[in-house]
């Protein structure tokens, strides 16, 4: 056989080969979901954010600088209520009752509404786990984030 008939072929085995080997990762890929994927179909929902989380909360608000720890208890409905204990000198403690949604994505938001009346709203993000809560202060002239574990 000659040796350019050889090559011809060489070069069209080759090429059908990286066509396959293509097709196949292809196929492959498309089995394995995105955590994009998960979360549109089978992410989270109000029911995903229940039980008791804590955390730390810091940053700016209007009033000033703001330290704080705090307790969530969810109930997995959508309500929730909270101790917050701000700093310096662990006082006061403010009791809150929360609002919150949940989208399928794991973001929402959460407003806390003080024994003092004032309202605190923040968006936040869910773990895909349910173990991590992220937290943003959306109020104007705060600039407040937060990370709360599930206990």
């Amino acid at each position: 056989m000659p040796l350019a008939l050889r090559r011809r072929i060489t070069v069209r085995i080759l090429f059908a080969a990286v066509a396959i080997c293509g097709g196949l990762a292809a196929a492959i890929a498309s089995l394995i979901p995105s955590s994009s994927a998960q979360a549109q179909t089978g992410g989270c929902s109000v029911q995903s954010l229940k039980g008791n989380y804590l955390g730390d909360i810091s940053g700016t608000s209007s009033a000033g600088p703001v330290a704080a720890q705090a307790q969530l208890t969810f109930d997995g409905n959508g309500n929730g209520t909270g101790t917050v204990v701000l700093m310096p000198g662990g006082l006061p403690r403010i009791p809150d009752t929360v609002k919150y949604t949940l989208a399928s994505d794991c973001t929402g938001t959460l407003a806390a509404t003080r024994s003092n009346g004032s309202t605190a709203s923040y968006a936040i993000v869910l773990s895909m786990s349910g173990t991590r809560l992220d937290l943003l202060r959306t109020d104007a002239g705060s600039v407040v984030t937060g990370t709360l574990n599930h206990e």
